[in-house]
């Protein structure tokens, strides 16, 4: 906890325009409950242990004060009260842990099923809100599903998160996401580099510095070498999450404990604090709310056709091996046939349906295009006694639509 020697003042500067006025009667010399003001100003602050910086605590929160618990199964349930913390990641990753770390107990709600395995127990967006005594402020905390989840396509997932955040009321914002990563995790597959792509896309760079990037799985007792596990986390900062601890992003790690999801928690909301003022957008909000984009011509609907094309391709080349390995393998063992008969299927049933994903993307963004060149096309139509252009001086054009927002005319992005 700060102390008053904590808090150094600016020199040359009066501190009654900047401070509370709390502070003010103290410098002043009223005595009447000064010294009580002066510290509860002062309780307000403290010294985060992963980031060094003095963290505002209007809107932290203490788990222990916690007064209900209670389902947001929508959206349009969201407040103006409401601290909404998002939660994504892999399957697996831990996010259901941790959410019901801190919504466990007495007082606690069941979310359901935590899943532990690679096999997805989180199928849709559902929130969590948690009161707390003698404060009107909420935190809502936020379970997404991954993009690698077992029972629904990746095209389905997008929809799912994209209409979420589409639907998120004027009055209400994001404060934070916390995106997880499993240290136990020896290497970077292509499922966890597509999930963080992914992410990536839907927040946007100017959304970073809102994002807490969580390693969890870690161990409750010392392992006998912790180094290991050291250097993967090393090995995310200084080069797969750079980009994003460049533009703001900061990285913790879970211990399975209230105190670390409250300490994550926490920092988000500090973060908001500090941004009151300013209503900033996950990406994807933007593209979909400000701009009216469909969700295939958002960036993130662009990068999940980047990669099923990729998909598609590679598949494309293990099915024409796996076929040549069938003719060699004419006349040998049965198991061995049946086995590479079952890869085949499998490789093609998969490749299928990341075809039809791309079809669904494609159909999407070019019913997008066609709309905007008919309005094009039809602008350049004259009405009856007007030959005057379809475009004003200011770029407007007559039916009010702005050359930059045309998805022909203007720019994608």
């Amino acid at each position: 906890m700060a102390n008053a020697s904590t808090l150094r003042m600016p020199q040359g500067r009066d501190p009654s325009v900047t401070v509370s006025p709390a502070l003010r009667s103290f410098r002043r010399g009223d005595s009447r409950g000064s010294d009580i003001s002066l510290w509860n100003w002062l309780h307000r602050f403290t010294i985060s242990k992963d980031t060094g910086w003095i963290e505002s605590g209007l809107y932290r929160r203490n788990f222990k004060d916690i007064d209900a618990i209670e389902p947001v199964t929508g959206p349009k349930e969201l407040t103006k009260n409401d601290l909404v913390i998002v939660v994504m990641g892999p399957t697996g990753a831990g996010k259901s842990s941790l959410i019901q770390t801190v919504t466990k107990g007495p007082k606690g709600y069941d979310a359901g099923e935590v899943g532990h395995t690679l096999h997805s127990t989180t199928s849709r967006v559902s929130g969590v809100r948690i009161k707390f005594l003698s404060d009107h402020f909420s935190v809502v905390l936020v379970d997404t599903p991954g993009f690698d989840d077992t029972n629904r396509s990746d095209l389905e997932i997008l929809n799912t998160i994209a209409n979420w955040f589409q639907m998120i009321p004027d009055e209400s914002k994001i404060s934070g996401i916390a995106y997880l990563h499993r240290i136990t995790d020896p290497r970077m597959t292509s499922t966890v580099v597509k999930n963080f792509d992914m992410f990536q896309k839907l927040c946007g760079r100017d959304f970073f510095r809102k994002v807490v990037l969580v390693t969890t799985m870690w161990p409750k007792e010392a392992t006998p070498d912790p180094s290991e596990l050291e250097s993967r986390e090393r090995d995310l900062k200084d080069n797969y999450w750079k980009p994003m601890i460049l533009k703001g992003s900061t990285s913790f790690r879970y211990r399975n404990t209230e105190e670390s999801a409250w300490t994550i928690f926490n920092h988000l909301l500090g973060i908001q604090q500090a941004d009151d003022r300013l209503v900033l957008l996950v990406k994807i909000q933007q593209e979909l709310v400000n701009e009216k984009k469909k969700v295939p011509a958002t960036q993130a609907g662009k990068r999940l056709h980047g990669f099923m094309q990729d998909v598609v391709t590679k598949q494309a080349h293990v099915i024409g091996q796996l076929k040549v390995e069938l003719v060699k393998s004419a006349g040998q063992d049965q198991f061995v046939i049946n086995a590479l008969l079952q890869e085949l299927a499998q490789l093609a049933q998969e490749r299928e349906r990341a075809r039809k994903e791309m079809a669904e993307l494609d159909t999407s963004l070019m019913s997008s295009v066609r709309r905007g060149a008919l309005r094009v096309a039809t602008s350049f139509i004259p009405g009856p006694g007007s030959m005057s252009s379809p475009t004003t001086r200011a770029g407007k054009r007559e039916d009010g639509i702005s050359q930059a927002d045309d998805p022909v005319l203007g720019t994608a992005d």
